[in-house]
């Protein structure tokens, strides 16, 4: 009968060290593209954001016009236009659309219903805010359109009035990854009663 025979220690140290070596480049291959794969994921994300919330504020702004337009340091009201009646004058849309940006978030707020403190918009003419009416509607709930918000800024308003087209501008920023997004948009009715 032939004794078993065991790995040499030559044997035992080259299979350990091979192991390990192949073990060391599966690692040094894998963990990198996991981690360019999850970066690559978060910019997709990133860009699928910033993208859904200047559509979503520029589509507003196009179905609105001059007058339904009221922007302040944070925030932007968006009157709608409803439709032009057969004399010529604006029917404003019964929703109010009001985006309020801060502390890496950009949320809208539809009224109605309306926050304690403020108006009900109504169809014969634009819905404008009051100085002391700012914070009721900045408190009030709205669904958040983007979070991971760095910067978001509006041009195209003036003392004097709306410069056309409106320029909105987006920065986000998740971890290391930050993508930015810029989109305008002109209102769709400019000369209203």
């Amino acid at each position: 009968m032939r004794a078993k025979r065991a790995f040499s220690l030559l044997e035992a140290v080259l299979t350990g060290t091979l192991f390990f070596l192949l073990l060391h480049l599966l690692f040094s291959i894998v963990v990198p593209m996991m981690r360019a794969s999850q970066k690559g994921s978060e910019l997709s994300d990133l860009r699928q954001m910033a993208a859904l919330t200047l559509e979503t504020i520029c589509a507003d702004v196009e179905e609105s016009g001059a007058p339904g337009l009221q922007l302040f340091d944070n925030a932007l009201s968006v009157h709608r236009v409803e439709t032009i009646s057969a004399d010529g004058s604006t029917v404003w849309n019964r929703y109010v659309h009001f985006y309020v940006w801060g502390q890496g978030r950009l949320r809208r707020c539809t009224f109605p219903p309306v926050p304690a403190g403020l108006p009900a918009p109504q169809q014969g003419r634009p819905f404008r805010l009051q100085p002391g009416e700012l914070s009721a509607a900045l408190s009030a709930p709205g669904s958040l359109l983007c979070s991971d918000l760095a910067e978001f800024s509006v041009e195209g308003f003036s003392p004097h009035g709306l410069r056309p087209p409106l320029v909105f501008q987006l920065r986000l920023r998740r971890d290391q990854q930050v993508f930015s997004l810029e989109q305008s948009a002109v209102p769709a009715v400019r000369n209203l009663r």
